[in-house]
């Protein structure tokens, strides 16, 4: 019992996580192809997207953006993030087959600092 029970929560930790990182654009898909992307708008605000996996919730997703979001903007800023599918994200490098088996949820938006 003691095993099967140390196993379940492996492969949870394992399966459950969502690396929080900047995603290499130019890796393969996989590992690195989970965690933020940003680029600058030319009014000086952020576009963001926080890339999750299958395992994560679309809450836990929005709560990445929004730490990336205050990463980016020290003394706070506004956003309306939104859930997209994996294909449907603006970095053209970062998009999928539009018919993989599983479907990756980001979080996109534009983050405007204070």
């Amino acid at each position: 019992m003691i095993k099967l029970v140390s196993t379940l929560i492996l492969l949870t930790a394992i399966t459950a996580c969502v690396p929080y990182h900047a995603i290499d654009q130019d890796s393969d898909w996989g590992y690195k192809r989970m965690g933020y992307v940003e680029r600058i708008n030319a009014d000086g605000s952020f576009y963001l997207e926080f890339h999750g996996n299958g395992y994560i919730s679309n809450e836990e997703i929005i709560q990445n953006f929004n730490k990336r979001a205050a990463e980016l903007c020290k003394n706070g800023f506004s956003s309306n993030p939104v859930i997209l599918k994996k294909w449907e994200t603006k970095f053209e490098k970062m998009k999928p087959c539009r018919l993989c088996s599983k479907v990756h949820p980001v979080a996109a938006g534009n983050v405007v600092c204070k």
